[in-house]
């Protein structure tokens, strides 16, 4: 009655469980308290954790987890050998009693319709199961397992393919190989649920591709690349260290592509990492392999991923799977990596040939380097250069076409010949000022425009042009402000050794464009000042809707123009900034935008151009 009392507690557990480890780890609890034992180990049989409980003041924690891996270990062998389920090694019970110091052990088998691990109690007095579980508490057992079983391998799976996942898009997503290796080993190691993992390089003196099993002391150099530890990383003083100097990984190279690992803690057979290193309680080290064609034997060994674990545990064969699909990945990368690094190598010895050759036409080949950026930019300014040209020559041409079809009407009044007549000069105008501007800003960026560097007095040049913009700016109801510095600053001290058009034409375009995108009703202000020692600034400020942050990195572009220009369907081709700064790059200067974008049409937006006082002199420097 007691047993079945206890095998309805183990179903109703069963029944609130939403995690596997937690309800393994409340079977032993129940177990004990249930029937006064002192220690109770659960033992699966299938891919499932071990797990273990205790009372106060009874076993300690780590020597409990060595016991389950010792049972663990000793009852699969048994079961392997024998397949009656009952058969439990003779001295089992004897090392039980001795080590663990209580008198009383059963050993009883989890099963119903098949072996699902072992219940083992210890407790100081009898507690009359004799070996065998009774039918309804078995079950429950056995439902309980299941039931694990399957949250279990949910979760596995999850991890599983989180970290598949992960590591895909990290290959794809990241350049760095040691970012790479580090996050793989990283995920890797909270997947599988370790205390740590290391990545490990191999150098050779010469490379070594095959019949490794029959060479012992090989000169190849192991580098400690990058670790991740859950606490305590693995400490050592080397950052690197002869491959012969580690039994274990010379061991895992002579084996490779084959995994090598420990999961047994009393292996007699134990392999140490380094002489300096404690041994831990179960590892894995998988090969990196060079390349996946050819033989696995005859490939080259990159490197290592070594896992481990500070408490004992089984490797199943799923996770060494993922710990070969983790470790194909890795090497695919690193092959691909090294392949980038001789090819860029390569390139760059070869470019040096070049350069050193190339004296004489170190120009062409800076412009040769920088093709396919160049081809880039024109592929993505293609579309919008075809849009804006063809509405900029077709939208005149269309214009005149009416004109001079109205012309051709001998009935028209005079007056309306003249309206006509201007219509074709007006659009005329329009053509020709956008061949003059693509013409402009070819020759100047091809360096073919001569420099007539002659004194201009800027002062006197910005009063002028102001004169004209106050004129064309009537219907607009803009006002134009000059701010020519302090009135004690002679016009000499704003006169400067430069080309005359040239500064002409910047100020023009500048203007231009402030009377296109100001608000109407609102006032465009040109300043005059001087900035260091030797240079002077003209600075073109007005009032509108601004340029956005994200425009302000191509506004200078050719054919590039503001979102907002194109809705709202302001005139322009895009050339206007463009030839501005090739102007002033060409006058040695240097030219700033300082713009808030607004909604409400109230940004301010500010051109800076500072230009040198002598063109000579910057020249000669």
């Amino acid at each position: 009655m007691k047993l079945t009392l206890i095998g309805q507690e183990i179903n109703a557990l069963t029944l609130g469980s939403v995690n596997a480890k937690t309800l393994l780890w409340e079977l032993p609890k129940k177990m004990t308290q249930s029937l006064s034992a002192q220690v109770c180990f659960l033992i699966p049989f299938v891919s499932l954790p071990t797990a273990s409980w205790s009372r106060e003041n009874g076993i300690d924690k780590r020597q409990l987890t060595l016991w389950e891996a010792k049972l663990q270990t000793i009852l699969w062998k048994t079961q392997e050998i024998h397949s009656n389920e009952s058969e439990v090694p003779i001295n089992l019970l004897a090392d039980l009693q001795q080590e663990l110091a209580l008198p009383h052990w059963e050993v009883c088998p989890i099963a119903q319709d098949q072996l699902w691990g072992w219940l083992i109690l210890g407790s100081n007095q009898e507690l009359g199961l004799n070996s065998r579980l009774e039918s309804s508490l078995a079950s429950a057992l056995c439902l309980a397992m299941k039931t694990a079983q399957l949250q279990f391998e949910l979760h596995k799976k999850e991890r599983y393919k989180w970290l598949q996942q992960n590591v895909t898009e990290l290959i794809h997503n990241s350049q760095d190989l040691e970012t790479i290796l580090y996050s793989a080993i990283a995920q890797t190691s909270q997947a599988l649920e370790v205390t740590r993992g290391i990545v490990l390089m191999l150098r050779y003196a010469e490379p070594i591709f095959g019949n490794r099993r029959e060479i012992n002391n090989p000169n190849v150099e192991v580098q400690l690349l990058t670790q991740w530890a859950q606490s305590s990383p693995f400490k050592t003083s080397l950052t690197s260290f002869p491959l012969s100097n580690s039994p274990l990984c010379l061991k895992a190279w002579q084996q490779a592509p084959i995994p090598l690992s420990q999961q047994v803690v009393d292996d007699p057979y134990q392999l140490y990492f380094l002489e300096e290193s404690c041994p831990t309680s179960a590892w894995i080290i998988t090969p990196l392999m060079g390349t996946s064609s050819g033989r696995p034997e005859s490939q080259m060994v990159l490197g290592f991923l070594l896992l481990e674990n500070d408490q004992p545990r089984q490797w199943y064969k799923e996770e060494q799977e993922l710990l070969s699909w983790v470790s194909t990945e890795v090497s695919t990368t690193i092959v691909h990596n090294k392949t980038l690094q001789r090819v860029q190598s390569l390139v760059d010895e070869r470019t040096a040939q070049l350069q050193r050759s190339l004296d004489v036409q170190a120009k062409l080949y800076e412009t040769s380097r920088n093709q396919v950026e160049q081809l880039q930019e024109l592929n993505q300014l293609k579309d919008e250069f075809l849009a804006t040209i063809s509405h900029e020559l077709n939208t005149p041409l269309a214009t005149m076409k009416m004109a001079i079809r109205m012309l051709h009407n001998e009935a028209l009044p005079p007056e309306r010949k003249q309206k006509y007549l201007g219509i074709l000069e007006q659009e005329w105008n329009r053509e020709h000022n956008l061949i003059k501007d693509l013409l402009t800003l070819q020759k100047v960026e091809d360096e073919g425009t001569s420099l007539q560097v002659k004194p201009v007095n800027v002062k006197q040049l910005l009063r002028e042009i102001a004169d004209e913009f106050q004129w064309k700016w009537q219907e607009k109801q803009l006002d134009l402000t000059l701010r020519l510095a302090p009135p004690q600053h002679s016009d000499e001290r704003f006169t400067i050794e430069s080309d005359e058009e040239s500064v002409r034409r910047i100020v023009l375009e500048l203007l231009s464009n402030a009377g296109k995108y100001s608000r109407a009703k609102t006032t465009v202000e040109i300043m005059l000042s001087e900035t260091i020692h030797n240079w002077i600034c003209m600075s073109v400020k007005n009032i509108g809707y601004g340029i956005a942050p994200s425009e302000q990195s191509y506004i200078f572009d050719r054919f590039r123009r503001g979102k907002g220009a194109t809705q709202k369907a302001i005139p322009g081709t895009g050339l206007g900034l463009a030839l501005v700064q090739s102007l002033v790059q060409h006058l040695r200067g240097k030219i700033d935008l300082n713009s808030e974008y607004n909604p409400d049409g109230v940004g301010e937006t500010t051109f800076h151009v500072t230009l040198p006082r002598s063109l000579d002199e910057v020249l000669e420097t």
